[in-house]
């Protein structure tokens, strides 16, 4: 028996009703409304949209974040999909729950790390702390990093 790609899988789960129409998800969605998808074991479940990236063999930009149809939700024609910044996303998802976000816990402002911070931290043996005033950013960034919770696809491999 063949194993599924990705795309074949999302294929088998779209309700198809025209080339510029939304498509209906019809697997999993996220308790938000978000259609999601698992991927495998070590990425877990993602976005419909990013997944689609994913199957695509197209690249997210670092920084970037593949966001959904904004008529219908639970779409999942990738005509559909964008990409936007990924602070102007958490921006948005904020402010339309009434919220902002905090600063950081040592007062610097939030700020996005580089492919080479990123691979740089998680190879470094550097303190937490001290590797978190170094790059402005929260200790708790630090550790997922290096437990490759976060940016796992730039330190795919780095350690062996």
């Amino acid at each position: 028996m063949a194993i599924e790609t990705l795309r074949e899988r999302i294929e088998k789960k779209q309700d198809r009703r025209g080339p510029d129409r939304c498509w209906p998800w019809l697997g999993y969605c996220h308790p938000d409304g978000e259609p999601r998808i698992w991927v495998d074991d070590k990425i877990g479940s993602i976005s419909i949209a990013r997944a689609h990236y994913l199957a695509s063999g197209d690249e997210i930009p670092l920084g970037k974040e593949a966001l959904g149809c904004p008529a219908m939700k639970e779409c999942s024609n990738p005509k559909h999909f964008s990409l936007a910044d990924r602070t102007e996303v958490a921006n948005r998802i904020l402010a339309a729950k009434g919220l902002r976000r905090r600063p950081t816990s040592h007062g610097a402002p939030r700020r996005t790390l580089s492919g080479e911070q990123i691979q740089q931290i998680f190879l470094s043996h550097e303190p937490t702390s001290l590797l978190a005033r170094k790059c402005s950013v929260s200790e708790g960034q630090i550790s997922n990093i290096r437990a490759g919770r976060r940016h796992w696809h730039l330190t795919e491999g780095l350690r062996s």
